[in-house]
C-alpha cells in the first residue's frame, strides 16, 4: 500500500505516481495536474533560553498539575460534606 500517509511523504514519487494514476483511471488528465509540493522534513526549532525553559519546566511539573490537584481536592470535600 504506497498511498498510505508516511509513504506519500517519504518519497515525492509515490504521491506523484498515485495522483498521475488516478487522473488516468479518471480521464481528467489533460484537465487536471499535479505539481511537486515541498514538505516540511521536520519541526520547528523554538530557541528558549535558561530562564525561559525553567519557567516552562515550573509551569509544567508542578504548577498546572498542582491545580488540578487543588481543585480536585476541592470538589471532593464539597461532595464529602454531602
Amino acid at each position: 500500500d504506497f498511498v498510505t500517509n508516511g509513504q506519500v511523504t517519504a518519497t515525492l514519487g509515490n504521491a506523484l505516481l498515485f495522483t498521475d494514476g488516478l487522473a488516468w483511471l479518471t480521464g481528467f488528465g489533460e484537465r487536471v495536474s499535479f505539481g511537486v509540493q515541498a514538505f516540511s522534513t521536520g519541526l520547528p526549532v523554538l530557541q528558549a533560553d535558561g530562564p525561559t525553559l525553567d519557567a516552562i519546566a515550573l509551569l509544567t511539573i508542578v504548577i498546572i498539575p498542582g491545580t488540578v490537584l487543588i481543585m480536585g481536592l476541592a470538589v471532593w470535600f464539597r461532595r464529602a460534606r454531602r
